[in-house]
């Protein structure tokens, strides 16, 4: 897909294009105009019927094949372990993860600034460094686990779990990671990013590895089982359709933006 239309690539840790099987392009600009007016004109001209096109950050776009986002993960664990929408909570703090709180009875925003996202939420947690162990704790655990409701928690990744800017977690929030995990509550941890980071952070905060864990990468293109070190699925790019999309954008006002594609937790970037 690369070969067919991309010309002047910077290539990082790249060396082989031959086989490689991309996932996710991010659209990346430095005005929030620009990022809009893309959005919209996609919008406007029906391409998001044809790619998911999440505008989930001011300055980029998320486009992935079309009806993939972390709904469809959620979707697919339901199916696939006959598990309930009753029965599932969802962790987030952004626009990007409405696909999830849409598939989950229990929605818990942390820390949310946007009053759109504010309706999205059944639940509010206003700490930051400790917003994921309340929400655990106070809505899942305490509330829960007696009555065996929560059979899957949810959780978004990138200024949910760990600090967009430092990749770092608290310790309070590996201490609601591992007291979910102790009481068997399989989780399914979800990123833009590849599936790589989430199964680094997994190992480092040392979860139960008798609970099924999960990482949703790409925004739901690739699903990865912890527990059997296999994917659960795997969605990639439909070359013509990227290309329709890509072909668009490049020709919106002669705008010069940035490309990244993601290949697992490899990528590419295009100026």
């Amino acid at each position: 897909m690369i070969k067919a239309f991309y010309r002047n690539a910077k290539l990082e840790k790249i060396k082989n294009l031959n086989d490689l099987t991309s996932y996710k392009i991010n659209v990346i600009s430095s005005s929030k105009k620009t990022i809009a007016q893309i959005y919209h004109e996609i919008r406007k001209h029906n391409l998001h019927q044809i790619m998911t096109v999440s505008h989930s950050s001011p300055r980029f776009l998320e486009i992935t094949a079309h009806g993939i986002n972390k709904g469809f993960a959620i979707k697919l664990f339901a199916k696939k372990y006959k598990i309930l929408s009753e029965e599932i909570a969802s962790i987030g703090d952004s626009f990007n993860d409405e696909t999830a709180f849409n598939e989950s009875a229990l929605s818990i925003g942390i820390n949310p600034k946007n009053p759109f996202f504010l309706e999205m939420c059944d639940r509010i947690v206003d700490h930051k460094t400790k917003g994921v162990k309340e929400a655990i704790e106070t809505y899942v655990i305490k509330q829960s686990v007696a009555n065996d409701q929560i059979k899957l928690v949810f959780s978004d990744l990138d200024g949910t779990l760990i600090d967009p800017k430092t990749k770092l977690y608290s310790a309070k929030t590996k201490l609601a990671l591992q007291q979910c995990t102790n009481h068997l509550i399989p989780l399914a941890i979800a990123s833009g990013r590849g599936i790589f980071d989430g199964i680094r952070i997994v190992k480092e905060m040392k979860l139960n590895p008798k609970t099924n864990i999960y990482i949703i990468g790409n925004n739901g293109a690739t699903i990865y089982d912890i527990y059997t070190k296999k994917y659960i699925s795997q969605t990639p790019l439909n070359e013509n359709d990227a290309k329709k999309v890509f072909d668009y954008i490049v020709n919106i006002n002669d705008i010069v933006i940035q490309f990244v594609i993601w290949f697992y937790d490899l990528y590419v970037k295009f100026i």
